[in-house]
């Protein structure tokens, strides 16, 4: 038979093991999100918008579409019927992006133009976003995602 100073002691001690295996549990989660969320390729990089939540790095989604890594919420998608880029948040379309009537679709009538930094503020705080490339021969990456 154990007296009670004994069983108090045991009890203590599967604390501490499933304490300790839950935070090294927790650790390798977190180890693995940060891992997948290193392999994303960005397409490009929102700052200055002054809907904060549209900044930082995107990637593509398809043909005509991009979401914030982070923050599936933010996307910014190509409206062929208007001949624009449209940026949400949300169903709310925060920019947009008009491109000349003439060009597109001038060559190949399904072509999805680049993104350029023209944004004008739609139903978003200003100032308008800035988009940039992400520089692929850069040796780090920005710190915020």
């Amino acid at each position: 038979l154990m007296n009670h100073a004994q069983t108090g002691r045991l009890s203590q001690n599967r604390v501490a093991r499933a304490t300790s295996f839950d935070a090294l549990a927790d650790s390798l989660d977190i180890e693995q999100s940060l891992t997948k969320l290193e392999s994303v390729q960005a397409s490009f990089v929102v700052v200055g918008a002054g809907d904060e939540d549209l900044n930082g790095q995107w990637q593509k989604l398809g043909d005509g579409s991009y979401c914030r890594i982070v923050d599936s919420t933010a996307l910014a998608t190509w409206n062929s019927q208007a001949k624009q880029w449209q940026m949400f948040y949300g169903d709310v379309v925060k920019y947009r992006l008009l491109v000349d009537s003439q060009k597109v679709g001038k060559e190949a009538p399904n072509e999805i133009p680049p993104i350029s930094d023209d944004w004008e503020i739609v139903n978003g705080d200003g100032p308008a976003p800035v988009t940039s490339a992400i520089d692929v021969h850069r040796s780090q990456r920005p710190l915020f995602f």
